[in-house]
């Protein structure tokens, strides 16, 4: 009864495409990166976000979309976080064991590791709705979806109480973020990520290794 409730909501937000108020609604929380250590640039914001909106980005896109997008072979092997069945130890691997392969055969090469940095924070809500489009979530879920994200209005929660003012979006200051607490943060990145990998493996020379016994070729440009 309580799936069901929730699933008559949904068919509501996809007919008229308009979020509810109270998903506007976000509490930003901080918590130290380092015990004690209390400097602006090293607090982590959480954003405790409604629960039902929470549970639709879960079900909608973190699982639907991502196994709608596994299916048809959108998602590069190379992207190894927010997928099931991969994990970081994975990437370290096949790292490990690359350069231990042009270190073997004494080949030069050069290696560059590039950190993105607060990427969940740098999201652009539009174009994370082209992104969500193109992998196939129906036009009027992106819509309300990101109007919700536009919209939210942003309070400072602490042990004193939660602030009486805002932060949100507006003519002259846009927010970026899908949201650090956001169901759907793993799998919005992933997407996104998926997408730059595709164009870095359209452009990038790569590096290429032959075995040599049965001179099989592997060529990786991630």
């Amino acid at each position: 009864e309580f799936f069901q409730i929730i699933t008559d909501l949904l068919e509501l937000l996809h007919k008229y495409v308009h979020p509810l108020d109270r998903w506007k609604l976000v509490h930003n929380m901080f918590i130290c990166k380092e015990a004690g250590v209390y400097l602006i640039n090293r607090l982590r914001v959480v954003h405790i976000i409604d629960a039902e909106l929470n549970l639709a980005r879960r079900e909608l896109i973190a699982r639907r979309l991502i196994e709608h997008a596994k299916r048809h072979g959108i998602i590069p092997p190379n992207n190894f976080g927010g997928r099931n069945g991969k994990t970081a130890n994975d990437a370290v691997m096949l790292k490990y064991l690359t350069l231990s392969i042009f270190q073997m055969q004494r080949r030069n090469f050069a290696f560059s590791d590039c950190d993105a940095t607060a990427c969940y924070d740098r999201i652009l809500p539009h174009m994370l709705s082209m992104v969500y489009g193109k992998m196939g979530l129906p036009q009027k879920t992106c819509h309300w979806l990101i109007r919700a994200l536009v919209q939210m209005q942003y309070h400072m929660q602490t042990m004193h109480g939660i602030s009486d003012g805002v932060s949100t979006s507006d003519d002259n200051n846009t927010l970026f973020g899908i949201g650090q607490g956001a169901t759907d943060g793993p799998a919005g990145w992933l997407l996104v990520s998926a997408i730059l990998s595709h164009l870095y493996d359209r452009r990038a020379q790569g590096c290429q290794i032959q075995d040599p016994v049965t001179h099989t070729v592997q060529k990786w440009s991630h």
